[in-house]
């Protein structure tokens, strides 16, 4: 039954997190394509309760399904830059939290992967989208495009899955997180 019920439990989290996704807020209006969603919350939410398995499989579904039924364009850059963010934000806080299972294990978790995701996102943006989008490798757009757009916007966006995952934790292991451990 317990197997049952977390399965059920995480395809629930899958179907959240993939809605989450679809309700994209552009953040920066100079930069209309970086958009804010709150999909990464849940995977967190899921890891800090479950495990790292359980993040990492309601990453990789919602990412998957979101390829599927509302592609991005270019064809797969939004969903791989969307995964890699989410998994360089989600599992570096599961991993410190698995370890230090403490209000303080939390926030310095949570910390790490806003660092993380920044600094990932930087990379990412800086040797991948490049390729994909043309104007951008020239080094007199990409720079300012990093520092102006990526950077704040990546701090913005790990801000606010931190303070929303730090105030509704609690509830949502509550509500929707019973059963899932032995």
């Amino acid at each position: 039954m317990n197997k049952t019920r977390r399965i059920a439990t995480l395809g629930m989290l899958c179907a959240m997190s993939f809605l989450l996704m679809l309700a994209e807020i552009p953040l920066f209006p100079a930069y209309p394509h970086l958009k804010y969603d709150l999909s990464d919350v849940i995977p967190l939410m899921t890891g800090l309760y479950d495990s790292l398995s359980g993040c990492f499989l309601v990453l990789l579904v919602r990412t998957v399904c979101h390829l599927l039924l509302k592609p991005a364009q270019p064809p797969l850059l939004g969903e791989a830059m969307s995964f890699i963010a989410g998994a360089s934000f989600t599992l570096p806080a599961v991993f410190v939290y698995s370890h230090a299972r403490t209000r303080s294990g939390a926030l310095s978790g949570m910390a790490l992967a806003s660092i993380s995701l920044v600094l990932t996102m930087l990379a990412a943006n800086a040797f991948i989208v490049p390729r994909f989008i043309p104007f951008l490798a020239d080094h007199s757009t990409l720079f300012p495009y990093l520092l102006y757009g990526v950077l704040p916007f990546n701090a913005v966006k790990a801000l606010l899955n931190c303070l929303v995952v730090f105030f509704f934790y609690k509830r949502f292991s509550r509500v929707f997180l019973r059963g899932m451990r032995s």
